[in-house]
């Protein structure tokens, strides 16, 4: 079981190609036929319809559309944020909040933090509160657990395992090594399906079970812990590491297991089984103290970060059917004062000797766990990386081996990254080269592209040092310049088959008045915003010095010109013009998602919050935003300061890769070009612009958002821009949100919003 803590309140390539090339089809998008679909499917209104009624109107328009429906609908791009809010209450048991119920009792499930959901999953599983549940998973955007009959199974394999613990490994029989065997691959499956549902509150339950009974194999012979462990991690334990755990136990607070439930059951000569519960039913995990016999049928039941205790339940027993249900602190203590209330049969002592009894219990336990025992639990943090609460010393050592294992899958990455640059550099030799562009010949404006002198300082550095760094960039800056002619050779031969029309006003219609974007106010009201975003997108689309023409690609967006620049652009949700295509430096998990060998959704590049892979979705607070002076910050602000999981996506504007604050160019598996065309406006976000960090990053700023967007740009022009100095000249802001300014304003930044499908996506 986990320690006791306090509870929170393609297709095929011809000949060569370029490495990573692939041709990209056009897809259409209608409206009317979908609109209609979700304004009169009823209960009947699918994921899957919600997913092409996002695409068709834009995801904040989708979520007005179905505000007044009975269900709640997830959107497949577009967040977690729910189309309805589930307000509930707790009385005996929770339940959906009405109009009779105070204020101050409604429970609002949408902004619980993670570890509130945790705990609120856990309460509804105990109380056997499927129906409810279901509801507020579906809020949540969770999908249904997959393979939760594997789950459901770990408790058959703790009665298998009781059965061995009378005997020793010596003295098993084939049968029983086989069993064993099996046991271990059962755990092992079981495992695997909790890595594939994540960040599902519901799997909570699941991840404490496998725990305890991965601890209980390990005692009979088996695999413990390090099965787990990824090879980067360093899994031995020093005496030095001991003896902190030790020092660690004895503080009055710190989180205790299984190992220190053993001891105490030793200590006190006293069986205690240990049950959860699952879906509103008892069920039996391990015991500790098996030499000995139980106390008036008392017993540990673990709700997920708390331990208490019930008498007269058995594996099966109903939720309820319990005779006394003895309920203990919510602290670190919660352990040690279970076991003593089985050790006195549910008697309580005062407060004063239940303190003084815990702290004893405390230190006889720890002097008293065996070395084997200590690094089990310690191998057990580090592989799970549940060490909050476990005490400075053992959080320390958790912290930092797992920081050393992170570094060393970095550099394997890097390493990766380097082996395919170098084999990119093996395959693009001077023929490949002269292949790439003689496909080019018929383009009218090759020469101003230069890559005559990209290719010859490509292949000077490729003969000196093929597995240079200068080699690798000077590779993608040809690449780059190969695709940006291939694009305009497209566009020569009419292959977008745009039907630009000037804009054309009724003569006596008014011409729209300039917006005054010093008082662009990003409303409050979600109907006034959507109001307000789609009257600035048609101003814009009313400027005398543009063409536009409906995108083929999606059917709310619109390829632009703008006289004078050779370029072509799209529409964010505010109207601002953000160019037609950008680029994107992927993540493995980017890459899988593209692939789609390794999930049943549909392909393309997915923000974090809704990836297909559970681990891509793993909750990650940024460092540094606890002197943060916007409370309540916007969501595009909270992405761009490195919050996950996102409902976003960091594509650049730039014609060139993103670069760090030092200049450098970020490492990736690979670079793709996005072409927005394919995007609804509504899911788009141009935040580098002054206009866009006003109105998306510090849209909530009580100061003058004018001035702090000024000072930000003019800080980013100096040859050393530097948030550490503007936070202390500036104090209106913390160095996190400055520097979150400084960043977008130098990559460019423009967030997407929900996914991009594989259609929009070419690979550099």
């Amino acid at each position: 079981m986990s320690r006791s803590a306090p509870e929170p309140s393609h297709k095929s390539v011809p000949k060569q190609t370029w490495p990573g090339g692939a041709a990209r089809s056009n897809a259409g998008a209608g409206q009317s036929d979908i609109t209609a679909a979700a304004a009169g499917a009823g209960g009947g209104f699918s994921p899957h319809m919600g997913i092409q009624l996002q695409r068709t109107i834009g995801n904040r328009a989708a979520a007005k559309l179905l505000q007044s429906r009975p269900v709640s609908v997830s959107l497949h791009a577009g967040g977690n944020s729910p189309i309805r809010r589930m307000p509930i209450v707790k009385d005996n048991v929770h339940r959906r909040a009405n109009e009779k119920d105070s204020p101050e009792s409604i429970i609002e499930t949408s902004k619980l933090s993670l570890s509130e959901r945790n705990a609120l999953v856990i309460d509804l599983q105990s109380e056997g509160n499927e129906a409810l549940l279901d509801a507020i998973l579906k809020e949540w955007g969770a999908a249904p657990i997959k393979d939760e009959d594997k789950l459901e199974h770990l408790f058959e394999l703790s009665a298998q395992i009781a059965k061995l613990r009378d005997k020793t490994p010596d003295s098993y029989s084939e049968e029983d090594s086989a069993g064993l065997k099996k046991i271990e691959l059962e755990l092992a499956e079981a495992q695997s399906v909790m890595d594939q549902n994540g960040n599902n509150p519901s799997v909570q339950i699941y991840r404490d079970v496998i725990f305890s009974l991965t601890r209980e194999l390990a005692k009979l012979g088996g695999k413990g812990a390090e099965q787990h462990a990824p090879a980067e991690l360093n899994m031995q334990v020093s005496p030095g590491d001991r003896q902190g755990y030790r020092d660690d136990m004895k503080r009055m607070g710190t989180w205790a297991g299984e190992a220190e439930a053993e001891k105490m059951a030793e200590i006190m000569h006293i069986n205690a089984p240990i049950f959860v519960i699952s879906k509103g039913t008892f069920r039996l995990v391990t015991q500790v103290g098996a030499a000995y016999k139980g106390v008036g049928s008392l017993a540990l039941v673990h709700l997920g970060n708390h331990y208490e205790v019930v008498r007269g339940v058995q594996d099966g027993t109903k939720k309820g059917g319990e005779s006394e249900w003895l309920k203990t602190s919510k602290s670190g203590d919660c352990l040690f004062e279970s076991m003593l209330l089985i050790h006195h049969n549910g008697v309580r002592k005062s407060e004063e000797k239940l303190q003084k009894g815990i702290q004893g219990m405390r230190k006889l336990v720890a002097d008293g766990l065996s070395d084997d025992a200590i690094d089990e639990s310690i191998q057990e943090l580090l592989v799970f990386g549940d060490s909050a609460g476990a005490g400075p010393n053992t959080s320390k050592l958790v912290s930092g081996r797992r920081a050393e294992a992170d570094q060393k899958k970095q550099e394997a990455r890097r390493q990766k990254i380097r082996e395919q640059n170098e084999a990119n550099v093996r395959k693009v030799d001077e023929s490949f080269i002269n292949e790439r562009e003689s496909e080019l010949a018929e383009l009218e404006t090759l020469d101003t592209f230069g890559i005559g002198k990209a290719k010859k300082s490509y292949l000077k550095m490729r003969e000196n040092d093929p597995t240079s760094q200068a080699t690798f960039k000077a590779l993608r800056e040809l690449g780059q310049l190969l695709r940006e002619a291939k694009l305009a050779l497209r566009r020569q031969r009419g292959d977008f088959d745009l039907d630009f029309s000037q804009y054309e006003a009724d003569e006596s219609s008014e011409k729209p008045a300039k917006r005054s974007d010093e008082t662009f106010d990003r409303p409050k009201n979600l109907a006034e915003r959507l109001e307000l975003e789609a009257k600035a997108r048609q101003d814009t689309l009313a400027r005398d010095d543009i063409k536009y023409a409906g995108s083929k690609n999606n059917g709310k967006q619109y390829v632009i010109t703008v006289n004078g620049v050779n370029d072509e652009f799209v529409l964010d949700k505010l109207g601002q013009l953000v160019r037609r295509f950008t680029r994107r430096n992927v993540s493995s998990h980017n890459r899988d998602e593209i692939k789609g060998d390794k999930h049943d959704e549909e392909r393309g590049m997915y923000p974090s919050n809704l990836s297909p892979f559970p681990r891509a979705r793993d909750k990650q607070q940024a460092r540094g935003t606890g002197s943060n002076k916007i409370k309540n910050e916007s969501p595009e602000m909270h992405h761009v300061q490195g919050h996950k999981p996102s409902d976003y996506l960091s594509v650049t504007a730039d014609t060139g890769n993103a670069k760090n604050p030092q200049g450098k160019e970020f490492d990736a598996l690979a670079t793709y070009l996005i072409d927005l065309s394919y995007i609804d406006p509504e899911n788009i976000s141009a935040i580098y612009t002054s206009l866009g960090m006003r109105y998306f990053m510090l849209d909530v700023f009580e100061g003058d958002r004018k001035d702090a967007v000024g000072k930000a740009e003019q800080e980013q022009k100096k040859s050393g821009p530097s948030s550490q100095k503007m936070a202390k000249d500036h104090k209106e802001l913390s160095e996190k949100e400055w520097q979150a300014l400084l960043d977008v304003i130098r990559t460019k930044e423009v967030l997407v919003e929900g996914m991009i499908p594989e259609d929009a996506l070419t690979k550099l």
